[in-house]
């Protein structure tokens, strides 16, 4: 039996185009959390960094003279 053109346009498109498209996704995923986590990081430690300017050992408890806001 012959393949119709409509199955070689899906076979084309299975095997060709849509792993590639699948990769690039994946990609760009792992390229967007990894910025998305280190921005994150930074912003968790500048944040840190105001409220306990010393060794930052108190995990976010004030101590009373911190005037942020």
């Amino acid at each position: 039996m012959k393949l119709t053109a409509d199955e070689l346009r899906r076979l084309f498109h299975a095997l060709v185009i849509e792993p590639v498209r699948r990769v690039a996704d994946v990609i760009a995923w792992s390229i967007f959390r990894r910025r998305h986590q280190a921005g994150a990081m930074t912003n968790h430690y500048d944040r840190r960094s105001l409220i306990e300017p010393g060794n930052g050992s108190s995990a976010g408890v004030s101590r009373g003279d911190d005037h942020r806001y």
